[in-house]
């Protein structure tokens, strides 16, 4: 008798929320394992990621929901961190069976009703955007499990799926595509292909450099304005971390003269660490960023060489800044 009232009290207690509410709080718990992620918190970010998925997944529209995807995906790269691949490739089949159900249900609403029928708001519970990122976003993540179970044919393929489709809707240059990039490199490098890797590290780089050479060019014109629009924060950790994995390869593998191969991929990944540490308020990041890249530019490049000049220039400016 006390048990069952103990369970009722527990239902009463239960927390109410509505569907968009419960979709709100699981990609603020995605965001959270993201993070804990790139900070190597791996079991942190397994833990909180189910927490989340049970708490949410009545509200969500159960266990077969297509809104529980971005909490499937972030598990499924928590446990390819961990080396774990059995248990990502439960997620990520969960995620694939969900989102097709889901397509099907979408396709039997079309062809009994139309797509224009009122009964669309009843079965249409994301948006065709948020579609378009679930498939892109599964493409990539089942590429980071075939790449560790070293079936490299199958990751580079579903790689190139979610790079096409990246591409098509930010653009092959963007910041966001650019994470790709990386990936295709580590699956280069696995397979001994340095060249090819390398190529795509030194992308990954440029992008970046540039991204924030122009972001930053506009919030000087904007002079506080707010006009340059900001990136994402999350986008920018992963970046860091990235670009700082990318520095660390080129710094170990080339010493002395033979740093000259990759002086360009590795300047570029100095100068956009620089910003992005300028674009985090971190300015002794940011100089010791500058510093690299003026002492790479002023070994391969010598003293006279117009970036060299440029890097001294902005080398000074940090020194007149702390005075």
């Amino acid at each position: 008798m006390a048990s069952n009232q103990i369970q009722q009290e527990k239902k009463g207690q239960k927390k109410e929320r509505t569907q968009a509410q419960a979709k709100v709080e699981l990609f603020a718990e995605v965001e959270k394992a993201k993070a804990q992620l790139i900070e190597g918190e791996n079991e942190q970010a397994i833990e909180d990621a189910q927490r989340a998925i049970i708490d949410l997944k009545e509200d969500l529209g159960g266990e077969n929901s297509v809104l529980l995807l971005p909490g499937y995906f972030i598990l499924a790269e928590a446990y390819i961190a961990e080396g774990k691949l059995k248990k990502a490739e439960e997620f990520l089949i969960a995620a694939y069976w969900n989102f097709s159900k889901y397509n099907k249900k979408l396709e039997k609403r079309d062809e009994q009703f139309g797509q224009d029928d009122k009964r669309r708001d009843d079965v249409e519970i994301i948006s065709e955007d948020e579609a378009v990122h679930y498939r892109a976003t599964l493409h990539k993540t089942f590429s980071k499990l075939f790449l560790g179970q070293k079936e490299y044919v199958k990751a580079l393929d579903e790689l190139k799926s979610g790079i096409y489709m990246d591409s098509m809707k930010y653009g092959p240059e963007h910041i966001i595509t650019s994470i790709n990039y990386f990936s295709m490199g580590n699956i280069f490098l696995q397979k001994k292909q340095i060249a090819e890797g390398e190529a795509f590290y030194g992308k990954t780089a440029e992008i970046w450099y540039n991204y924030f050479k122009v972001y930053f060019k506009r919030v000087d014109l904007a002079e506080g304005n707010n006009e340059a629009q900001n990136p994402d924060d999350m986008l920018v950790k992963e970046a860091c971390d990235i670009l700082q994995t990318i520095q660390i390869y080129f710094e170990e593998r080339y010493q002395d003269e033979e740093r000259k191969a990759v002086f360009v991929p590795l300047l570029n990944s100095y100068r956009a660490l620089a910003l992005i540490f300028r674009y985090a308020d971190q300015e002794d990041r940011y100089k010791r960023y500058i510093n690299n890249a003026y002492s790479e530019c002023l070994r391969v490049k010598g003293p006279n060489h117009k970036k060299t000049k440029k890097l001294l220039e902005m080398l000074d400016m940090t020194k007149e800044y702390q005075d």
